[in-house]
């Protein structure tokens, strides 16, 4: 998870430093990224919806905190298996929104 948190911030600093004027927007006058990230050890017994909601909801986290953040999520242990822990190497997934 720290290696996904490290590269989604790297993103968001690099689309940040483009200061792309944002004139229309009631944020700030740039267009910057808010990024939600979470990680896991997929398997084929359990789909990718948990993956894919745990970074959803930290997107909102990190919009609701001000925007232009990073948040990154554990997916709950209820929505992993046992077998499939140590079944393949993590498995990363962001939502951003801008």
């Amino acid at each position: 998870m720290r290696d996904a948190r490290r590269i989604a911030e790297r993103l968001r600093r690099r689309i940040e430093a483009l200061a792309i004027a944002h004139p229309t927007s009631p944020v700030g006058p740039h267009v910057t990224v808010s990024i939600g990230v979470s990680a896991v050890r997929p398997h084929a017994s359990h789909p990718p919806d948990a993956l894919i909601e745990t970074s959803d909801r930290a997107l909102y986290v990190a919009k609701a905190r001000g925007r232009n953040r990073v948040v990154a999520r554990a997916v709950p242990q209820a929505l992993i298996s046992w077998r499939s822990r140590d079944a393949f190497p993590a498995c990363l997934a962001f939502a951003s929104g801008l």
